[in-house]
């Protein structure tokens, strides 16, 4: 289980699983459909995400709006009072929470091991794709680069 990312106030991850795949490692299921909701359609009432979500999942509105207003609590999604009616909306970007999300993971997996975790990183790149490898080493050489300038700066 990883720890709560917390950045400024927001919760980004308050679980982790390896039974899952992509989103579903650091969110609930329901919590995931209704990001993806929003990443895809921007602000919305509850009843439009209720009407929308309701196609795939059969859950009821109440429970709808009940993990939309623990998703408001860690963080995760917006809410604005407009004309009486609350409006919802993703607090970060997808790409942000993904980022985030793997950053987490990553200083998860350090915290045990850093020789371990570099060595398990560049094996699964090499694995999947060896050109990761690459992409590897240009952003490792783009960082260096950029350390080097802020050294030089002081």
């Amino acid at each position: 289980m990883l720890k709560c990312l917390v950045r400024g106030k927001v919760t980004l991850i308050n679980r982790f699983t390896t039974r899952d795949k992509g989103l579903q490692q650091v969110l609930g299921h329901l919590e995931k459909d209704l990001l993806n909701y929003l990443w895809k359609n921007g602000e919305a009432t509850g009843r439009q995400i209720f009407d929308a979500i309701s196609m795939k999942r059969k859950n009821a509105y109440h429970t709808i709006l009940t993990v939309l207003n623990r998703m408001v609590k860690k963080g995760l999604l917006s809410k604005e009072k407009k004309m009486g009616v609350f409006h919802f909306s993703a607090a970060l970007g997808h790409e942000e929470f993904e980022y985030l999300a793997c950053q987490q993971a990553i200083k998860s997996a350090l915290s045990i091991s850093h020789s371990n975790s570099i060595s398990a990183i560049v094996n699964l790149l090499s694995q999947d794709d060896p050109k990761l490898i690459d992409e590897l080493e240009c952003v490792i050489e783009q960082k260096r680069r950029q350390l080097q300038e802020e050294d030089s700066e002081v």
